[in-house]
């Protein structure tokens, strides 16, 4: 009956789940605050204080919740598990989207547009949302450096790869980018081929 009135007065028996698996008994007096025997243990295994945790079962395995300086006689655990932090920060981090940046794009010699992308993922990730904002095909579609290059930019690669945060997008379907591409097929019946491949 003691034990029950004063649990704060005794020793108390716990099963300590270190990180590994590892299960140890250990024995704690019931006025010990929970972080000064986080410490003690940690001290005791060769473990960093800062870089754990630790959660309290009861005897009926569900977890109970504590406070810092809450005393190990109030808690009624039968169970202490050490946990790292790393572990648990992923386990209930809330999803954040993936950072994103404005691309300006360039098209049809003066055409610009914007789309809001990530700059870690490939080129060829990112072609049929620039596609889709310059009406281009995908399959015909060419990222360049700026206007004036004939170099296609490197499909694998990231924006950050690259260095860029700006590009110029060309169909290479419509060898001018000013002629509608309805109507070169149109001219492609009616006129030479020579007069076509003039860009």
């Amino acid at each position: 009956m003691d034990d029950r009135v004063n649990p704060l007065e005794r020793n108390h028996s716990l099963f300590v789940v270190l990180p590994g698996g590892v299960e140890k008994n250990a024995t704690v007096h019931g006025s010990k605050p929970v972080m000064d025997l986080l410490v003690t243990l940690c001290a005791g295994y060769h473990l960093n204080p800062s870089d754990y945790t630790v959660e309290f079962l009861s005897t009926n395995k569900n977890s109970i919740s504590f406070k810092p300086n809450s005393p190990i006689g109030l808690l009624e655990a039968e169970k202490m598990v050490l946990k790292p932090k790393a572990t648990e920060e992923k386990t209930k981090r809330p999803y954040v989207p993936e950072a994103t940046v404005r691309l300006l794009i360039n098209y049809k010699k003066s055409h610009k547009t914007v789309v809001r992308v990530n700059p870690n993922l490939p080129l060829e990730t990112l072609l049929p949302a620039v596609c889709d904002k310059c009406e281009f095909h995908v399959e015909t579609t060419v990222l360049l450096r700026d206007s004036q290059s004939n170099e296609t930019l490197d499909l694998r690669r990231s924006l950050n790869d690259h260095g860029l945060r700006e590009l110029f997008a060309k169909d290479t379907a419509l060898k001018d980018p000013t002629v509608p591409y309805r109507l070169r097929l149109v001219c492609h019946k009616r006129h030479t081929r020579g007069s076509l491949l003039i860009l």
